[in-house]
């Protein structure tokens, strides 16, 4: 009897995930842009274009691989990576190295814009979190949100840094909030005491006003500015709360 051994991140990829590539949308505007054009020089750009777009998502989908082998929760049993079409300013067209990743049933819609820099990932289009017309269920939000810090922290060696933060909050909750040590998923935090004590003023005072210290591991970043906004995408996330005023 032969038995075959294999690695728990074989595992993961054979069992768990399914990570497709899709050019198709890149390779059909390539074939429009050069429509009007017949000769094999033209042919043999398009094929090298395309195949230098696929080793550049390739290159992405090792990095997604790697991210959600480090994500113990993982639930979502696809992700489907589109090659963006791109030119540079002056308008030469380049292989992809941007796409739009989606999770699940690509027609849910549930994505975001990712552009690989020699291996440093920068992200776009976040959807927001709480946003059920989209986020279906909470294991597929957990799922999007672990994988969007993954990419952003990639190759960071400062992930987990512990933030001080602050939000202003409905004084109904001040109950629940003191007895839980917790502030409610999906909402958002300012690193500028100032700033968040001007939206207690601005939402008719009818609100706390918190101090929150919390890994930035469980937020997602959603403005980055002279204020910083954060949002808390991680269910039952530890953190210290005091309130302020």
């Amino acid at each position: 009897m032969v038995v075959y051994m294999i690695s728990f991140f074989e595992w993961l990829n054979e069992s768990v995930q399914s990570i497709n590539i899709d050019v198709s949308g890149y390779e059909g505007e390539l074939k429009r842009r050069f429509s009007g054009y017949k000769d094999d020089g033209i042919v043999d750009e398009i094929s090298n274009l395309v195949k230098k777009s696929e080793e550049n998502m390739g290159e992405i989908r090792s990095i997604i691989s790697d991210v959600i082998s480090g994500i113990s929760s993982w639930r979502t049993n696809d992700v489907t990576i589109k090659a963006l079409f791109g030119e540079s300013i002056d308008g030469d067209i380049l292989p992809s190295n941007s796409a739009d990743i989606y999770l699940g049933d690509i027609s849910d819609k549930v994505f975001f814009m990712v552009t690989n820099h020699g291996g440093r990932m920068m992200v776009d289009d976040v959807l927001e979190g709480g946003d059920k017309e989209f986020f279906k269920s909470e294991d597929l939000q957990s799922d999007y949100f672990e994988l969007v810090n993954g990419l952003k922290n990639y190759g960071n060696n400062n992930v987990d840094r512990v933030l001080t933060l602050y939000t202003a909050r409905p004084r109904v909750d001040r109950e629940r909030i003191l007895s839980s040590h917790r502030m409610p998923l999906n909402i958002f935090l300012v690193d500028d005491e100032y700033h968040a004590q001007g939206l207690v003023v601005d939402l008719s005072g009818e609100r706390d006003l918190w101090r929150v210290r919390i890994s930035s591991r469980y937020l997602t970043r959603t403005l980055d500015s002279n204020v910083k906004y954060y949002q808390l995408t991680t269910r039952d996330a530890p953190m210290d709360v005091e309130l302020i005023d």
